[in-house]
């Protein structure tokens, strides 16, 4: 039986791996991008390269790690993990363009179904945008995110003043709720 979805962070290591535009990471690039430890990042793709999933390719002392783009259903597994635990990595990278984006993070249902609690189906996802940012912008970037979530993103953006300030209802409802951040940049550590 192929290992897949065990985890959260093989998941996480899945929704990286399989996105078409990414080309093949070191180990320490993995677990920097998945926010997992290394060892938990060799375990995990070790597991999933056995079960013919991955690939490793070793470039001197490095090991360069990709998706197995040659299994037949290849496809449908980036579709699957783009359109579940791959969604962050697909917003944060329609957003990283937009210099104004400070931070950003997912709340509301999608949010908590995504941290594990239980309920329906989200109808759409709720994005929090913290910067001084132009809405028409974001939702204009948002648009190829939306399409591979197959749901609509409802963006909010609030400057960094607001942020910061705790007492204030709107903030105070997102920190007490779960959230998701969403990662603006991909730069990330090269090397083994």
């Amino acid at each position: 039986m192929i290992p897949l979805f065990r985890s959260e962070a093989q998941a996480r290591l899945l929704a990286v791996l399989f996105d078409r535009s990414r080309e093949p990471l070191t180990m320490r690039q993995l677990a920097h991008m998945t926010t997992t430890p290394h060892p938990t990042v060799h375990r995990e793709v070790t597991r999933l390269a056995e079960h013919g999933l991955l690939t490793i390719t070793a470039v001197g002392r490095t090991r360069l790690v990709q998706a197995n783009w040659d299994l037949p259903w290849a496809g449908a597994l980036a579709e699957l993990v783009a359109q579940t635990v791959g969604l962050p990595a697909v917003i944060g990278q329609a957003l990283t363009n937009l210099r104004s984006v400070e931070e950003a993070y997912i709340f509301g249902s999608w949010a908590a179904r995504y941290l594990g609690e239980p309920g329906p189906p989200p109808n759409d996802i709720d994005l929090l945008v913290i910067g001084d940012v132009d809405l028409d912008q974001v939702r204009t970037a948002l648009k190829p995110a939306e399409k591979i979530a197959g749901v609509y993103i409802n963006p909010t953006a609030v400057p960094r003043s607001q942020w910061t300030n705790e007492v204030d209802p709107f903030v105070a409802t997102i920190l007490g709720r779960p959230k998701v951040t969403v990662p603006l940049s991909t730069s990330v550590p090269s090397g083994p």
